[in-house]
């Protein structure tokens, strides 16, 4: 009798051919283990970066460069494929990446790419010249509609006025320049300043006239005018008035009220400020632009059970022979709760002609 063939298993012949069997002749080898194949990692944009000149000319161009920072360690350029914008195209237009100047001035470039964007800040100059700015003040307040001009020097008839913050802002100076100011009620100014670099010069205007005198005791009364929302508005809510005590510091004024049950936190809630400078009155009851700054530090909190009314707003008068009558742009309203920090203004009254009185005593 003829016997079978014993299978014998060699760990070594396995190995060497680079296989796994089990012993015995009535079992299949298993198959290989599959080697995983990495998954691709996702590159993303980081962050872009834009690379501007500080200055152009007028009628000239100059190339922008927008590189993209990605997530793999890499750089890109991306200028071409950009969305470009400018802030001011009178002053600097940009297509494609190349920036245009126009008239003088400055303005801010971005570019924008996929969900990135950078900006820069550029100058439109003449070759050579540079950029004048600074504040024009009366006693350290700042001068609006001052007439700023270049009587002398590289730049010579540049002209411009004073914002509502006494800033001037000058294109195109050069070293030594001469420069007029003017305004009605102040003595006009003239200054000999240095120029070499984009820099700033505050100046100081002196006023003319006699100062209103405006330090003493007050009836002061706010009338709300307008259509309210969000609530019924009571009326005796529409007309309030109270006791001011205005202290003066040359053009600086500090109104302090009584006669009402004020909610004051830290030192505020019962007192607003002022100035008199460039024949206006301004006072600051809080903030106007109440829709980014809800209540103004300044704002005027009164109890006003079960919660709290609050004046918040700018009001601008002029001196009258009894004291100061003008009008306040801002919201009178009711506030959702009777502590701070009250918001939000649950019923209110927007205009910007709520009156604005105060009647020497």
């Amino acid at each position: 009798m003829r016997t079978r063939p014993t299978l014998v298993c060699s760990l070594g012949v396995a190995l060497a051919l680079g296989l796994f069997a089990s012993c015995g002749d009535d079992k299949s080898p298993t198959q290989p283990t599959p080697i995983p194949v990495p998954t691709p990692t996702t590159v993303t944009v980081l962050r872009v970066q834009l690379v501007a000149p500080a200055s152009v000319e007028p009628n000239g161009s100059v190339q922008l460069t927008l590189r993209a920072e990605k997530s793999d360690g890499t750089t890109e350029d991306v200028t071409s494929q950009a969305t470009w914008s400018s802030n001011n195209s009178r002053v600097l237009s940009v297509s494609g990446g190349v920036a245009s100047g126009g008239e003088r001035g400055e303005a801010f470039i971005t570019g924008r790419y996929l969900n990135r964007s950078a900006s820069a800040q550029m100058l439109v100059l003449p070759q050579g010249t540079f950029k004048l700015s600074g504040v024009v003040a009366d006693a350290g307040i700042g001068l609006e509609g001052v007439t700023v001009e270049v009587i002398g020097g590289t730049g010579e008839g540049l002209k411009t006025q004073t914002d509502s913050a006494g800033t001037y802002r000058l294109y195109g100076v050069a070293g030594s320049v001469r420069l007029h100011l003017k305004r009605d009620g102040y003595n006009n100014l003239i200054e000999q300043i240095l120029v070499n670099a984009n820099n700033s010069a505050n100046l100081s205007m002196s006023f003319a006239g006699q100062r209103p005198k405006l330090a003493g005791t007050y009836d002061v009364t706010f009338t709300v005018q307008g259509t309210c929302f969000g609530g019924t508005f009571p009326p005796a809510a529409r007309t309030r008035r109270y006791t001011g005590t205005v202290e003066q510091d040359g053009p600086r004024l500090s109104v302090l009220l009584s006669g009402a049950e004020f909610i004051v936190t830290n030192e505020l809630g019962d007192r607003f400020t002022g100035t008199a400078a460039g024949g206006r009155l301004t006072f600051e009851i809080g903030d106007d632009y109440y829709y980014y700054t809800p209540l103004g530090p300044n704002a005027i909190f009164e109890r006003f059970p079960p919660t709290a009314l609050v004046i918040n707003g700018i009001a601008t008068a002029s001196e009258t022979p009894t004291g100061v009558s003008g009008t306040m742009v801002g919201i009178v309203g009711l506030t959702r709760s009777a502590v701070f920090p009250f918001v939000p203004v649950t019923t209110e009254c927007y205009s910007n002609q709520h009156g604005f009185e105060m009647v020497r005593r």
